[in-house]
């Protein structure tokens, strides 16, 4: 915490002698890890001359099309993402570390629907598991399920992109089993569905903040200001848990029938870090494996460090 509260003062201090007037579009889903930017700008910490834009997406695919077309300059993702953008070019750098999932504190959860009968991991054999196919969720749901010894024959998936629509059909008993985050999981949970498993105890969760890169080189100082003022603001979010909690709701990132019983989680990310050189590998060994990226990405080539940083 002192480290951040240093790097913070320096970077406030060089804020205030130059002058910014660039404008930032932040695409940001129905997700609890949404919530830091929220709070950095009501709380005024993106400085003066920062104007940062939020932009509502209801699924990766539409966050996804947004950002091709340059319509949103910064966005939530994961390496899964990064790694098909860059695929015939760079186009979208990692620039930090949105949230990582720690003990306690799942970021996606596999459950079943509340009349499938489903209650153990080996019943779900053969049975489509709804996704948003070909990102994180996806890609930490199969290397969980072959660490649990299911064969790729064992293994289906039924692309559901929306978040909403994906709770609704598993709640509905529309598709027997389900991947949904944090914290849509737990009001699935609450309407009868049953867990069968959950990431925290995995290294496969991690979810970045990227940016396109030609943004990035317009304004090159737009990434330490970017990460300065959101992980500021994880550090409010976890002073003022009870706080943050009516803020979920407010931003419609939780639903208000869990406020009560919701606990804020410790996964928001509050450092400046990246994904190791590891993590990165076995994503496009993953992406290699399903036909999805011929050919292999520098790490260097999309792990964004401004000067200084």
């Amino acid at each position: 915490m002192r480290g951040f509260k240093k790097v913070f003062l320096l970077l406030s201090i060089l804020w205030t002698s130059q002058a910014f007037g660039f404008k930032a579009k932040i695409g940001l889903l129905p997700i609890v890890e949404s919530l830091p930017v929220y709070v950095a700008k009501e709380k005024g910490y993106f400085p003066s001359g920062f104007e940062v834009e939020i932009v509502r997406v209801g699924s990766a695919a539409e966050r996804d099309q947004l950002l091709a077309s340059g319509k949103i300059d910064i966005v939530i993702n994961d390496l899964l993402a990064v790694a098909l953008f860059n695929a015939k070019g760079t186009r979208v750098l990692v620039i930090g570390t949105s949230a990582k999932a720690v003990k306690g504190s799942p970021m996606f959860f596999l459950l079943s629907s509340p009349k499938s009968g489903i209650s153990k991991l080996e019943q779900l054999k053969g049975i489509p598991i709804a996704i948003s196919e070909n990102t994180l969720p996806h890609y930490v749901t199969e290397r969980i399920l072959e660490l649990n010894g299911f064969k790729p024959s064992e293994m289906s998936f039924l692309p559901i992109p929306r978040i909403p629509d994906r709770m609704s059909a598993l709640v509905s008993d529309r598709v027997k089993a389900a991947v949904l985050p944090d914290p849509l999981a737990f009001l699935a949970l609450k309407e009868g569905c049953n867990l069968i498993l959950e990431d925290s105890q995995y290294d496969y969760s991690v979810d970045v903040f990227s940016a396109r890169k030609e943004f990035l080189e317009r304004y090159p100082q737009a990434n330490s200001i970017f990460l300065s003022a959101v992980y500021r603001a994880v550090n409010e979010i976890y002073a003022n848990k009870d706080w943050a909690k009516e803020m979920l709701v407010e931003k419609k990132l939780l639903p208000p029938s869990l406020k009560d019983t919701y606990k804020v989680p410790d996964y928001l990310c509050n450092s400046f870090s990246l994904p190791s050189p590891h993590q990165w590998q076995e994503v496009l060994e993953w992406l290699k494996k399903k036909r999805l990226l011929e050919d292999h990405i520098p790490y260097e080539r999309v792990f964004y460090r401004s000067k200084g940083s």
